[in-house]
């Protein structure tokens, strides 16, 4: 591990003690060894040289890439870990038709690179609604990697043609397994606590069956193009939404059989903190690596004319983000952010950031009034094998 030289007394080791195994349903198990990872963000909305940054910081940070609905490109493939995104639209992996072409799911997962695979559900910014890659940032490049014609804007539904209920749900899981003996998990927006629930609940009815990994994503989540009215008033926003995952996963019995992912806009050290403290297995970020790599917040993703050169296909536009500079300050920023939240939990007495609890954090709820999370949420928290008292039903 790599040791920094921050001024304090705590001993900062990125990483210790930190050991998350994920899978084990008719698959091998993967080690994800570090609690951080770059949440999805695709090839096509992002240029190819955002992508190739992101992935060489990624390797750098020792942190896993998560590579969006877009498909895997080229890009992708410069030694960083990669969690695969399936969306609605199978780009990528699909037919003229828009249905799953298993045998080019099945060449995906034969990248060594290729950790596991998630099954996006919906994204914090926009749920419900799908998503739009006009045409204009539809290179030749793009239309192959994703399967999808030139000229047109490639659309992806709000839902999956696969399955329309949570026995369909498991089904899909389980047919994706089949195909890339890797773990297979699913990301989603909390808007009723019943969704939680009811997966939760078939889990501890079927036991083996399910999803490895949840991955709850903030009503916060961010995008550039997401419609102001969603991204502002639709979805719960993580830190409730987490709280009602985790609850319902507990109440089921099913917590210590799945791990528990959080996103949406998480990236400083204390929103990681807060949020292991409420349960998350591990922390996803694309907020902070798009910082990172120099965005501006410009909200011109969608229109092509991204000044930075990192949300558009526009050649001259794309040469101004320097590859090196901008991989350098993702792995960087990785870096110093897990090891300010291991220097956050040192301080609460812990040895690993997982270990944190809702008491190590207290909430303002007044002038000079603070009051220990934990009284809001009582739940007790451990990390890995998860063990806990009874949660109230969410």
């Amino acid at each position: 591990p790599k040791t920094f030289t921050n001024p304090t007394t705590l001993d900062e080791q990125v990483g210790t003690g930190y050991r998350r195994i994920i899978g084990g349903r008719g698959t091998p198990t993967v080690v994800m060894d570090k609690f951080m990872y770059i949440s999805g963000m695709s090839y096509g909305a992002l240029s190819e040289r955002a992508i190739t940054a992101l992935n060489i910081g990624a390797r750098g940070a020792g942190v896993w890439h998560n590579t969006g609905e877009g498909g895997l490109s080229d890009a992708h493939l410069h030694g960083g870990g990669l969690i695969s995104q399936i969306g609605t639209a199978k780009y990528g992996i699909r037919n003229d038709d828009g249905s799953l072409n298993e045998e080019l799911l099945a060449q995906v997962a034969e990248h060594d690179e290729v950790k596991m695979f998630e099954l996006k559900l919906a994204q914090g910014a926009k749920p419900g609604k799908g998503g739009i890659l006009p045409a204009a940032k539809i290179t030749q490049a793009i239309s192959e990697i994703r399967k999808v014609p030139m000229g047109q804007d490639a659309i992806s539904p709000p839902r999956f043609a696969e399955f329309g209920d949570v026995a369909g749900l498991f089904d899909f899981l389980d047919r994706l397994r089949s195909i890339t003996n890797k773990p297979t998990g699913l990301k989603m927006v909390i808007g009723n606590a019943d969704e939680i629930v009811a997966i939760a609940s078939a889990m501890a009815a079927e036991p083996g069956r399910g999803p490895d990994f949840i991955t709850i994503d903030g009503g916060e989540g961010g995008s550039g193009a997401a419609p102001l009215v969603l991204a502002s008033y639709s979805g719960l926003p993580v830190r409730q939404a987490l709280t009602v995952a985790h609850r319902a996963l507990m109440n089921a019995g099913v917590r210590d059989d799945v791990a528990l992912f959080a996103s949406g806009k998480l990236a400083t050290p204390a929103e990681v903190g807060i949020a292991l403290a409420l349960g998350a297995d591990a922390v996803g970020t694309a907020r902070g690596a798009m910082l990172a790599l120099g965005c501006i917040q410009s909200l011109r993703c969608h229109l092509n004319t991204c000044p930075t050169g990192i949300a558009t296909q526009d050649e001259s536009l794309e040469r101004v983000l320097d590859i090196q500079s901008a991989s350098e300050r993702v792995e960087r920023y990785f870096t110093e952010l897990m090891a300010e939240v291991e220097m956050l939990a040192r301080s609460c007495g812990h040895d690993d950031p997982t270990q944190l609890v809702p008491d190590d954090v207290l909430l303002q709820i007044g002038p000079g009034r603070y009051q220990p999370l934990g009284d809001v949420v009582p739940v007790k928290i451990a990390s890995g094998s998860r063990s806990s008292e009874e949660a109230p039903a969410p």
